[in-house]
């Protein structure tokens, strides 16, 4: 069995560098595909297409799948319908390689620009204040987000005593994710990407408001909580990329290095953090107050801690992104001025 542990958590690990190896270049390649702000708000509403969609297909999927390939021995089943889901990812990252290789804007494989230097890189990367309001919009966001998910299965068995009650928010998550994308570039277009994210921001602190000072009193009051709070998280999250690529082009403008593939990747930072310190903070509050495991009744004073963590505290962290994403908006106006200029030096380099 240690055997067994330890080559899970080396291979869950692996996989999951793997994914973040490929994730950064894959987002970063949407910006060299199109500069035009609109076409890249399309390319991102696709891709939130099929991500909801197969967070759907998956989970329904994958037992009968099991079912099907193994019969009675489930250890078999899992093992063929792994080795699927391996072969249809390599397949369908091998099929964005041949499809985009000779296709990008910024030369693709025939490119010779001269890559800069590390050193410079990150001297143009902490001179980059719109990348830096990015990581500080995203990190908040997520870390608020985090802090509700680590507890919201608590706050449903103690407080409300229907843990079924998550099906119901799945069921609004879902449905406002597919909406999100929908209608995301007609948000882009009017707001643009920072001011998207600002509504995203709004939306979810007034959900969340709503639960806090109605105190959940009855599921309608959620529904209508979650609904708000989970637009303005798919909006934040469908648009943070969005605003890492006009980061780019300030930090261009700013510095003249073009170091799109490490803004991505600090972006990616900031999300994994943010999920990393999420959880424990809500755990080490949790130390605050009398909470018994496993207890079938809870203190009051746990339960309120719960139902915070469920509401206030999420609509705080999203209250300073917002600060972070008005910030973004200020420079997204100058936009058009700084390519019209990096333009011109190209022209005269």
């Amino acid at each position: 069995m240690t055997g067994k542990i330890i080559w899970v958590a080396v291979t869950y690990t692996l996989q999951g560098m793997a994914s973040t190896a490929l994730l950064i270049p894959l987002n970063t390649l949407m910006g060299r595909l199109s500069s035009d702000k609109q076409q890249r708000a399309h390319l991102n509403q696709i891709a939130g297409f099929y991500g909801t969609a197969a967070g759907w297909i998956v989970p329904a999927a994958t037992l009968p799948m099991v079912s099907v390939f193994g019969g009675e021995d489930m250890q078999k089943g899992f093992l063929y319908v792994g080795i699927l889901y391996g072969v249809l990812y390599a397949l369908c990252h091998l099929v964005v390689f041949w499809g985009t290789e000779y296709l990008t804007e910024a030369g693709g494989a025939n490119s010779v620009e001269k890559a800069p230097g590390l050193g410079e890189v990150l001297k143009a990367l902490l001179k980059n204040k719109v990348w830096l309001f990015c990581i500080g919009l995203y990190f908040f966001d997520v870390v608020g987000s985090s802090i509700e998910s680590s507890a919201q299965t608590y706050y449903f068995q103690y407080n409300l005593g229907n843990v079924n009650l998550l099906a119901t928010y799945s069921t609004v998550a879902t449905v406002t994710g597919v909406l999100v994308y929908a209608v995301l570039s007609w948000f882009t277009k009017h707001f643009g990407n920072a001011g998207t994210a600002s509504l995203g921001c709004l939306m979810s602190m007034v959900g969340y408001g709503i639960r806090f000072l109605l105190h959940d009193m009855n599921v309608w009051v959620m529904i209508v909580g979650w609904t708000f709070s989970t637009v303005g998280v798919g909006l934040v999250g469908a648009t943070i990329v969005l605003n890492i690529f006009d980061a780019k082009v300030y930090g261009e403008w700013k510095t003249g290095v073009n170091n799109e593939a490490i803004l991505m990747s600090g972006f990616s930072v900031s999300y994994k953090v943010g999920m990393a310190l999420g959880g424990p903070i809500a755990g080490y509050l949790l130390m605050l107050v009398p909470y018994v495991p496993k207890a079938a009744e809870q203190a009051e004073s746990v339960k309120q801690l719960f139902f915070v963590e469920n509401t206030l505290l999420p609509c705080v962290g999203f209250l300073i992104a917002l600060v972070f994403s008005l910030m973004i908006r200020k420079y997204e106006k100058m936009l058009p001025q700084m390519r019209a200029e990096i333009e011109a030096r190209k022209k005269e380099a």
